[in-house]
């Protein structure tokens, strides 16, 4: 599918005399980087069922960006500290003792 569209893509852009060709050609650190994110990601999901996998990498996502936009200086709205609620009381109410915990390593 990807073929397809970089192959229609370059069709209507060479129309257009403009060109999809990379700027870089990327680098070792980039893909070591991404090839370190798919093992821990494969490790998760094999010690985490599918649900609590989904809810810790959503959650981790999204407390991320909250944090990072509030370390540069940004207010946040206030959909944006529902958002942040909502994140902290998904991981709460994963390691509730009632409910089945996650594995430590797989959460880590």
């Amino acid at each position: 599918m990807l073929l397809l569209i970089i192959t229609v893509a370059n069709r209507f852009k060479s129309n257009k005399g403009l060109s999809l060709q990379p700027k870089s050609r990327g680098s070792w650190q980039a893909s070591m980087l991404l090839f370190v994110y798919a093992l821990c990601f494969s490790f998760a999901y094999v010690s985490l069922d599918t649900g609590s996998g989904a809810l810790i990498l959503f959650a981790a996502v999204q407390i991320m960006m909250i944090l990072t936009a509030m370390f540069k200086g940004n207010k946040l709205h206030w959909t944006e500290w529902l958002g942040l609620g909502t994140a902290f009381t998904g991981f709460v109410y994963l390691v509730l003792p009632t409910i089945s915990t996650p594995s430590l390593y797989g959460f880590i």
